[in-house]
């Protein structure tokens, strides 16, 4: 929107205020719909559904979840929340980490996820039930690209788009796919393909609305507005077939989720998450003085501060220009933080390491040492609140951590 007609409408909106005593402002639903997410035709008639449900006029603000080169960060949604919008439509959150302070989740109105979708005459539920040697497309940074540690039986096929690995699959190419069912839900011809809720670490999340302050009192109207869509079919006939089939006609349990400290996380799950979702402040420049400061408590110490100032340089030069050079994100996800490593995903130092080593970087996968994988490794862990030690962590050692994966910063 152009700047001047904002700042127009802006003062039109409270000039409204001052006339009419809020009025104006109470008989409007203002809702934000990330434009660049497969959910945003969807939350756009939602938005719709849910003011006449109420009652009142609806203002759709679309926002770029991507945030472009320069990312989109959680505490964007304080931002959202407190001056564009009463509530951000179709957040996925798979548990109850990350969302800075102030901003609070609505009851789930839908459940969602990452889906199996496997080749005609393929009756597998689960990716257990799959061939040995079965070809399995993933795309390109998603959470089932961790998978496959737990079923080596299969081999992996990344790609770099959700129709790509349709396509893959239509083709013959590979056996089945694991996409992000919003996602698959605009390609074409996706209700011919056999889909089904696979049962995997981070597979399952819900579509939340998000809320500020100004929106507090309105909570309570817009879960009893879902609770009527939900009960005439509305939801359902909305949802489609981005939703799970079972959560289009189940109502949801309400809660509120705040999080103590503010944490700087992007939530895209159809892009990145929640395998590195997280933002969070920037390292120190001096690595060594940085892993002396660190206590780390409760945390191993896996590797020796060289390792991680060495891969301080190295990041910078090969991991900076997508991820940030604070580790804040960009174009790739943080790779820092207290949803980035949230215990409910269940993720193993391992499963990190798995995905640096054999995706990173972007334009070259796999092309570094191992060396520089295990020294950039140090520096993600260090950046997470893992403290330096004596002993230098080997490839061979990370490549089989079952270290659980946790930030102990601050």
């Amino acid at each position: 929107m152009n700047h001047r007609l904002l700042a127009s409408l802006t003062l039109a909106a409270s000039a409204a205020v001052l006339v009419h005593g809020g009025e104006a402002r109470a008989a409007e639903l203002s809702l934000c719909v990330d434009r660049a997410s497969p959910t945003a035709s969807l939350d756009t008639r939602l938005a719709e559904a849910l003011a006449a449900a109420e009652g009142k006029t609806v203002r759709v603000e679309r926002y770029d979840g991507t945030g472009g080169e320069r990312g989109y960060r959680l505490r964007s949604y304080v931002e959202l929340t407190a001056e564009r919008c009463d509530f951000v439509l179709g957040f996925p959150l798979a548990g109850e980490d990350g969302l800075p302070d102030g901003v609070h989740a609505t009851a789930a109105y839908a459940r969602t996820g990452f889906v199996l979708v496997t080749a005609a005459g393929v009756e597998a539920a689960t990716l257990d039930a799959l061939a040995a040697g079965t070809r399995v497309a993933v795309t390109f940074n998603t959470t089932p690209n961790l998978w496959f540690d737990r079923h080596p039986a299969l081999e992996r096929v990344i790609v770099e788009t959700d129709a790509e690995a349709v396509a893959a699959l239509r083709g013959g190419e590979v056996g089945a796919v694991v996409l992000w069912r919003p996602a698959l839900a605009t390609l074409a011809g996706a209700a011919s393909l056999r889909t089904v809720a696979i049962d995997e670490p981070g597979a399952r999340w819900s579509l939340v609305a998000l809320y500020g302050a100004r929106a507090a009192d309105q909570a309570a109207a817009f879960d009893a507005a879902i609770a009527r869509l939900r009960a005439d079919g509305a939801l359902a006939r909305i949802l489609g077939a981005a939703a799970e089939p079972s959560a289009r006609r189940q109502a949801g349990q309400r809660r509120t989720v705040t999080s103590r400290r503010r944490t700087d996380a992007a939530a895209n799950p159809h892009r990145d998450a929640p395998l590195l979702t997280a933002r969070a402040a920037a390292a120190k420049n001096d690595c060594a003085a940085d892993a002396k400061s660190k206590k780390g408590k409760g945390a191993p110490a896996l590797f020796t501060a060289e390792q991680a100032e060495l891969g301080k340089k190295t990041y910078e030069e090969k991991c900076a220009f997508c991820h940030a050079p604070d580790l804040n994100g960009r174009a790739g996800p943080a790779l820092r933080g207290k949803f980035f490593a949230a215990p409910s995903h269940g993720y193993k130092l391992r499963d990190i390491f798995k995905i640096v080593a054999e995706n990173m970087p972007a334009t070259a996968p796999g092309s570094l040492s191992h060396e520089e994988y295990v020294q950039i490794m140090a520096y993600i862990l260090l950046n997470n609140g893992y403290p330096a030690g004596d002993a230098a962590m080997t490839f061979e050692e990370i490549s089989r951590s079952k270290v659980p994966l946790r930030f102990y910063g601050e």
